[in-house]
């Protein structure tokens, strides 16, 4: 593989660019690799023809599988299980009609997911599915999104979106699946819950400036208090949660005098720290965006793109995306993909050191 690792050592203001295809050294920052590379994309795990449109992958426990959703050529929606070592696929739900937000249960047996009453649309229930076989049972009807709580006892849901104000908004209900029992806790848009599930963190969407407020709540009680999420007089444009509601990755952009650079930064929840764990350095036209964060919170994944051939000076042709890996506890930075075509939805494997991706209607995986 052509890979560009960048090996940035405490105290360091510069980084070594590793070139490891032909062992040819560059010293510098990210500014110094060539605007054009070599196209890498990795393996692909799905044939060329085998779907027409993929979306939100998630990676089983023993990452053996990788769940999506996908639009065959000859049929509807469904909901897929696609093997990493042979590209072997079988459908979990197949029932013609439309899909979003897969989460796994902590146990790694069941996949819940929104699904759709038709396949035009109309509104969305909360479904789970065996993933190793069985029919998809309805939880609750006519939800906008949810999440589950990390022992998988617990489901929070909103039937409004967290755009919605005034008095037709849905609150934000939380439903004990053992038992069915739901009650209102908070309103606004569920994200995560804390690790005992106690409490949960939503957002709300401040429409005025396309920005959104997060708060924590606690269950039992209902008392809210305000998250505050920019500390870093940046404008943060990426918000992304652990799996164990204990911190919060934020992309901000932070401009002075001499420019802007964009800043990776990790929020503790509990007790409102705040640190930079990486800042971007480079010369691509756009990015970076954050794709993916790993489970164990150790890696992060970022997108940045250039323009290989330009139609004029307003429209790009041939774009080029570059998948970046950061590993901030090893100061370790690596292009682990070059594609040029749009990159899609990202993930990180569970146990194993590899990124998923999609692109070009298919999907890819990466070894790092």
């Amino acid at each position: 593989m052509w890979r560009h690792l960048y090996a940035r050592a405490s105290g360091c203001t510069t980084a070594a660019v590793l070139f490891a295809l032909g062992c040819s050294e560059v010293t510098g920052n990210g500014s110094d690799l060539p605007e054009t590379l070599p196209e890498d994309r990795g393996s692909a795990i799905t044939p060329e023809d085998a779907v027409g449109y993929w979306s939100e992958l998630v990676w089983s426990p023993d990452d053996r599988e990788i769940y999506f959703i996908a639009l065959p050529p000859s049929g509807p929606f469904t909901i897929r299980a696609a093997a990493v070592d042979d590209g072997g696929q079988r459908d979990l739900d197949a029932a013609s009609r439309q899909y979003q937000s897969l989460q796994l249960s902590p146990d790694g047996t069941l996949l819940y997911y929104l699904a759709s009453e038709a396949m035009d649309g109309g509104a969305y229930a909360v479904h789970v599915v065996d993933v190793a076989g069985g029919d998809p049972a309805k939880l609750v009807d006519s939800v906008q999104s949810f999440v589950l709580s990390q022992d998988g006892a617990y489901l929070a849901f909103t039937r409004t979106s967290r755009y919605c104000s005034g008095i037709e908004c849905d609150s934000l209900r939380v439903v004990t699946l053992a038992t069915g029992q739901e009650v209102p806790v908070t309103s606004g848009e569920p994200l995560t819950f804390s690790p005992d599930g106690a409490s949960i963190v939503s957002a709300r969407a401040n429409v005025g400036t396309m920005t959104d407020t997060y708060y924590v709540t606690r269950i039992e009680d209902g008392a809210t208090h305000e998250l505050d999420i920019d500390e870093s007089e940046g404008w943060v444009r990426s918000v992304r949660w652990d799996e164990k509601g204990l911190q919060a990755l934020l992309e901000a952009l932070t401009c002075a005098q001499g420019g802007c650079s964009e800043q990776f930064l990790l929020r503790d929840l509990e007790t409102g720290g705040i640190r930079q764990v990486w800042e971007y350095v480079g010369r691509d036209w756009g990015g970076p965006e954050l794709k993916a964060w790993s489970a164990d919170g150790e890696r992060f994944a970022f997108l940045t793109w250039h323009c290989v051939e330009a139609e004029d000076l307003f429209t790009c042709a041939v774009p080029q995306y570059k998948l970046h890996e950061v590993a901030p506890t090893e100061g370790r930075e690596a292009i682990v993909a070059v594609v040029n075509a749009t990159v899609g939805i990202t993930a990180f494997a569970r146990t194993r050191r590899s990124i998923a991706y999609s692109a070009d209607s298919r999907i890819y995986v990466v070894d790092y």
